[in-house]
């Protein structure tokens, strides 16, 4: 089984630097595409057809994500609460001992890779 962390402070420094026309796409193209398919069972595309149409950023939104646009440099110390290691360390080794629960009970877990 293959589990692999999106460190969202990296990506959210990422955009947090980016002039503001970036910002949606770093978004989009970086935190939002490893979970395609996941939006695409809720008929929420990627990136919209038309400009401002309803997407993934504006899903989000409504979802209560802090918005692309409002990734800035006052936002910086809240990033810098979620690069902490042991953090991440953490949420890794939570979902580690979670899925050993269901091998431990002999469930199959018919995916093999997790993001």
């Amino acid at each position: 089984m293959k589990i692999s962390c999106i460190q969202s402070n990296i990506i959210y420094d990422k955009i947090a630097n980016a002039p503001a026309e970036k910002k949606d796409d770093i978004f989009r193209y970086e935190m939002m595409m490893p979970f395609e398919k996941k939006w695409a069972c809720y008929n929420i595309p990627i990136k919209a057809l038309r400009e401002n149409g309803y997407d993934v950023v504006m899903a989000c939104e409504m979802l209560g994500f802090l918005p692309p646009r409002k990734v800035t440099a006052e936002t910086k110390p809240d990033i810098g609460l979620l690069s902490d290691r042991q953090f991440w360390r953490s949420c890794q080794e939570s979902v580690e001992k979670s899925f050993s629960c269901f091998q431990q009970a002999n469930i199959a877990l018919p995916v093999q890779e997790y993001v």
